[in-house]
């Protein structure tokens, strides 16, 4: 049984194009020597996502990656449009930019909690510690509590507006 078959189910794939072809670059790079990298470490992360892309899952990744507050890493492969599994031959392409859109959901409460619990080990961060002690406006401009810790704010059971009704 292939991977992709497991319970019955099949996967659909997409055509995966010349990478070199289908590649855009959004910012100007900074060079990751400044921030402490090699460029080898990029093209390596860079590597990855165009194998990642080859095996035909999906139509377009994006990937944008700043290290110590610059873009070392901001370019997308495939195409936004046109070549979902569904799609007939022949219509017409999108290439998928950096500034394409892609829906991801809820997708990024996975990575902001492995991040939060990351920040919590290296002892950079404490989950009771109340969200406005790091970021002031937040209390200000939009939540009711000055006490809104990150746990209520990850499962968003925080977040009333001042200006929200409480009927």
């Amino acid at each position: 049984m292939k991977r992709w078959q497991i319970r019955g189910l099949t996967s659909k794939r997409v055509r995966a194009f010349d990478p070199e072809k289908v590649t855009a670059r959004g910012l100007p790079e900074t060079d990751p020597a400044s921030v402490g990298l090699g460029r080898d470490d990029v093209e390596s992360i860079w590597s990855a996502v165009v194998d990642f892309y080859k095996t035909g899952f999906h139509p377009a990744l994006g990937l944008c990656i700043r290290r110590r507050g610059e873009v070392i890493l901001d370019r997308t492969i495939g195409h936004a449009r046109g070549n979902s599994p569904d799609d007939p031959e022949g219509t017409p392409l999108v290439p998928a930019t950096p500034k394409t859109l892609f829906n991801f959901f809820s997708g990024s409460k996975a990575v902001t909690a492995m991040l939060v619990h990351l920040l919590v080990q290296r002892e950079q961060l404490h989950v009771d510690e109340p969200v406005a002690t790091f970021i002031p406006e937040f209390f200000s401009r939009t939540v009711v509590e000055f006490r809104t810790c990150l746990p209520r704010l990850q499962t968003s059971t925080c977040c009333k507006t001042r200006n929200a009704s409480w009927s």
